[in-house]
């Protein structure tokens, strides 16, 4: 990063900048238990390396049972946002949508309120979710930002040399509400999603930084619409996921450098992890455990940083895994890669951990081994 300082002038424009990118920043975290230095860290070797032209790669899901790894691709320069798919043998790239995709396939009964589709030439790919269906199909979920704030769904065909991602409906979010993380519901009647803010708020980055509720979750099922989580306010909700019995939601709270759980029936916010960095998305390992990481950037790097276009944006990441039913946090990896930062999510692949980024057109891969220092 040689280009001169990039600064962003004003609070709407900073705003606008990160509802597109979602970045997360960072301060040191206050320790004690549930903190990074109260975890257990493993001591075995792990071993970064890169799957490069991967499209700005906000957000990853591994499809169980196949070799396909989903990509959320953002915009970036003149590229739109699209759909992207890594073959995890042979590291090969394909877009899935919207280039390769077949006619819109409309599904009026599960999502009756749908407008249509979304403008393929500005859509704006953001958290992603997939949900096995059948032994060769699934259901992606995939929030936008893009000419509308909508959660569109698509039907994953799985049985081809490549995925097939056929577009079937959307659910608009609610006005003045903006999605960062979706997760689908284990009955297949809905997801939940967070709310990170109300886009039209001038202020609401600043807000979150300064320890305001800016957002909250929302579950929607078919046929009953939109709810508000009871007690989900807080600043920033990103990455989530739902708990395998579909009783409870877990949180990575952004400004507030930690991931909290949250009974989907309402109920106080329970801290299970607090980080030295602001979490972004969430993934289910393979044993129950939650993989997360983040960027290290305060509100001040953000305006200087620009997103990832300009100057001054800290580099290298951590993977940290928390156990949710005793707060365990262990480190996995660090990396102080030059190349390398800005991570966004730490999606289990096999043996591997995939972790994407606003900073890159690449994907790192790093050896699950345990703790390991580049």
């Amino acid at each position: 990063m040689t280009r001169p300082r990039t600064r962003l002038r004003t609070a709407g424009a900073v705003g606008a900048t990160l509802l597109t990118l979602i970045l997360a920043g960072c301060t040191a975290g206050d320790g004690g238990p549930g903190s990074p230095a109260a975890g257990k860290t493993s001591q075995a070797p792990a071993r970064q390396s890169f799957i490069n032209g991967v499209q700005r790669p906000e957000d990853l899901f591994a499809v169980p049972g196949t070799p396909w790894v989903v990509v959320s691709s953002q915009k970036h320069g003149k590229e739109p946002g699209k759909l992207e798919a890594v073959d995890s043998t042979n590291r090969q790239v394909t877009e899935v949508w919207p280039a390769h995709a077949p006619a819109p396939r409309p599904d009026r009964k599960r999502y009756p309120d749908c407008p249509g589709p979304p403008d393929a030439a500005t859509v704006a790919p953001h958290g992603i979710d997939v949900r096995t269906t059948a032994s060769d199909r699934a259901e992606l979920l995939v929030v936008n930002h893009g000419g509308r704030e909508a959660i569109e769904a698509f039907d994953l065909d799985l049985s081809k040399a490549r995925p097939v991602a056929t577009w079937v409906g959307c659910v608009l979010m609610p006005s003045h509400t903006s999605g960062n993380g979706v997760a689908s519901l284990p009955d297949g009647s809905g997801f939940a999603v967070t709310n990170f803010f109300d886009p039209a708020r001038k202020d609401s980055f600043k807000a979150m930084f300064d320890r305001e509720d800016t957002g909250d979750v929302r579950v929607w099922r078919t046929g009953n619409g939109w709810r508000t989580v009871p007690g989900s306010a807080m600043g920033g909700p990103n990455g989530l996921l739902v708990t395998p019995d579909g009783n409870a939601v877990i949180v990575a709270a952004w400004p507030g450098r930690r991931v909290v759980r949250l009974p989907l029936a309402g109920g106080p916010l329970r801290t299970i992890a607090k980080l030295d960095f602001l979490p972004d998305n969430l993934r289910w390992g393979t044993d129950g455990t939650i993989l997360t990481t983040g960027q290290d950037l305060t509100y001040q790097d953000i305006v200087t940083c620009n997103a990832g276009e300009g100057t001054d944006c800290p580099a290298g990441y951590n993977i940290m895994r928390i156990d949710p039913a005793n707060s365990e946090v262990s480190t996995v990896f660090r990396s102080k890669d030059p190349t390398f930062g800005l991570a966004t999510v730490a999606a289990p692949v096999g043996n591997e951990i995939w972790v994407g980024t606003l900073g890159a057109d690449r994907i790192a891969r790093v050896r699950d081994r345990g703790e390991h220092h580049e």
